[in-house]
């Protein structure tokens, strides 16, 4: 008599659950305070899990304390260039129509957990898409 028997376990999400928590967890532990070492411990991060996170545009928030205005200003990209219309350098984001401008103003003011992006809408910018390497 002979036999075969395949023990079949599907591996896929847990290999990807364990790798999203580890990224998160390696998140949550900036080595210090300073907000410039936790953009540039965020980037490091963000870069060591390229499957996960193909794309990132980092952004500082300064609010302006004398008006109602959030100038967001650019820390880190990851698949977008530093000129790349996606990723301005500075955003306001109470009137910045360049970038995801449009799409973070609509957060803010919705506070929306979440901002779909249409690429087939008439007004959605298609050269924000162009030229983006996500790995």
């Amino acid at each position: 008599m002979v036999g075969c028997y395949f023990a079949w376990q599907e591996i896929t999400r847990t290999v990807l659950q364990d790798r999203r928590a580890r990224l998160i967890d390696e998140i949550g532990r900036p080595p210090e305070e300073t907000e410039d070492v936790a953009y540039n411990h965020i980037h490091n991060i963000f870069k060591e899990y390229p499957h996960d996170v193909p794309m990132a545009i980092l952004y500082q928030a300064e609010e302006m304390h004398d008006t109602d205005t959030v100038r967001l200003r650019l820390q880190h990209t990851i698949g977008v260039g530093t000129t790349h219309i996606a990723a301005p350098e500075i955003l306001e984001l109470t009137k910045s129509t360049g970038g995801f401008g449009p799409a973070l103003r609509e957060a803010r003011n919705t506070m929306a957990d979440w901002v779909v992006l249409d690429q087939s809408s008439e007004s959605f910018p298609k050269e924000i898409t162009e030229n983006i390497d996500c790995k």
